[in-house]
């Protein structure tokens, strides 16, 4: 059976790393074999077991990690090779296994981490879809939809291989409303065509981006808008068109301005390299 280091060093387990050396230095002084020189023969061997136990004890129990290993076996910790007498080769393999362990815990957290946001990123796509083509919880179908009440804690608290279905259900459900609000006429699609106009008009002026600059489709954006039928649907698949197209002329404008630019710099430099060779 493992001795008990604690107990060797006459320490409580909850004891600070100082304590253990204090104690330490008060048990090896006492039980020094020098100090029991003139002693008997069985107790100067009683002396030296002991002197080796304590200092066997301060080994382990002075370095956070490989203490923390014993704290953790308890008395499997000699029977798993921890508490032989190569003490500096037992506390060399604690300290890989310790240095595992920390890395299994990193790796563990870096997983949680990932299905938290993988979970996340559902929540997101989840929200933007509804939105997209206009509905909300309350369209639903309550008979279909009430499995997935409450869908954001449920998702979050859902095992990883469970989100994908319920991620599958939940879309098959708003689907299902979708398909009937397409033929749908919009009751007020004036003002969703004129939120999808402003919508547009803002993004230009953001972009700085000219209307003579887009394609000819997409230059009469208020008429295309006006046209493009009465489902919200439609409405903003056009806007989304538009709207790609104004973002493309800006990249387009941005690369433009960054390639005019290196060529001034090169030019630069290469002049300033032609009036010095000629000084």
């Amino acid at each position: 059976m493992s001795k008990n280091y604690y107990e060797i060093l006459e320490i409580d387990k909850n004891v600070a790393q100082d304590d253990i050396k204090k104690s330490y230095r008060n048990l090896s002084l006492k039980w020094h074999p020098d100090k029991w020189a003139s002693k008997s023969e069985s107790e100067r061997k009683q002396a030296e077991e002991k002197f080796k136990e304590i200092n066997k004890a301060y080994q382990i129990l002075s370095d956070p990690e490989t203490r923390n290993m014993y704290d953790i076996y308890g008395e499997d910790f000699e029977s798993m090779g921890f508490g032989g007498n190569d003490t500096s080769s037992n506390a060399d393999e604690i300290r890989r296994e310790y240095a595992e362990a920390e890395t299994k815990k990193q790796e563990l957290k870096k997983q949680m981490l990932t299905v938290q946001m993988q979970s996340l990123s559902i929540l997101l796509v989840i929200d933007e879809f509804m939105e997209y083509i206009w509905i909300t919880e309350n369209d639903l179908d309550s008979s279909l939809w009430s499995p997935c009440s409450n869908w954001k804690e449920k998702i979050r608290s859902l095992p990883f291989e469970e989100i994908d279905s319920f991620r599958e259900k939940m879309i098959k459900t708003i689907q299902e409303v979708g398909k009937g609000k397409k033929t749908e006429p919009v009751k007020e699609d004036i003002s969703v065509k004129n939120d999808a106009i402003k919508r547009v008009e803002d993004l230009l002026k953001r972009r700085s981006v000219k209307i003579e600059e887009l394609e000819p489709i997409n230059r009469n954006y208020k008429e295309a808008i006006n046209n493009a039928g009465e489902s919200v649907e439609e409405i903003l698949r056009v806007e989304m068109r538009i709207q790609d197209d104004i973002d493309i002329k800006e990249k387009e404008r941005n690369n433009n301005q960054t390639g005019q630019q290196e060529e001034y710099n090169y030019r630069q430099h290469t002049n300033k390299g032609w009036w010095w060779g000629r000084k």
